[in-house]
């Protein structure tokens, strides 16, 4: 096995693996989430206060992260690539739907696309 095969093989098991670890991330986020939702929906049948949020980000100011993980989930439903206006536009709703406050929507998407995740070629964008 020549040096190019190895370099091959290894990239090839690191986007395997970057999938997984999104994958699992995603899944993890999407647990914490129902979660909190079961908590506050006992807390209203109980009458008790609502758990106490811990330190993690919320319903807060979107990430680049949040924005990269909805980028991720549109582009993976769709066979072709997307215009970039309208990705932006769905993530912004698909984040708004999410209760996210858009507060810096607009630096977090340019910059979620510059992830090795995506490739932008003539206003379109899809996965690397």
């Amino acid at each position: 096995m020549d040096l190019k095969e190895q370099i091959d093989g290894l990239a090839k098991l690191r986007n395997q693996l970057a999938k997984q670890a999104e994958d699992a991330r995603l899944r993890a986020q999407a647990c914490a989430e129902d979660l909190q939702r079961v908590e506050t929906a006992l807390a209203a049948l109980t009458g008790d206060a609502p758990p106490k949020r811990s330190g993690k980000p919320g319903a807060g100011s979107v990430k680049t992260a949040e924005v990269e993980e909805e980028i991720v989930l549109i582009l993976r439903a769709s066979p072709k690539p997307i215009p970039e206006q309208s990705l932006k536009d769905e993530v912004k709703k698909r984040l708004k739907d999410k209760g996210k406050r858009l507060t810096g929507y607009g630096v977090r998407f340019p910059q979620a696309l510059k992830s090795t995740k995506f490739v932008v070629e003539d206003g379109h964008v899809k996965t690397s």
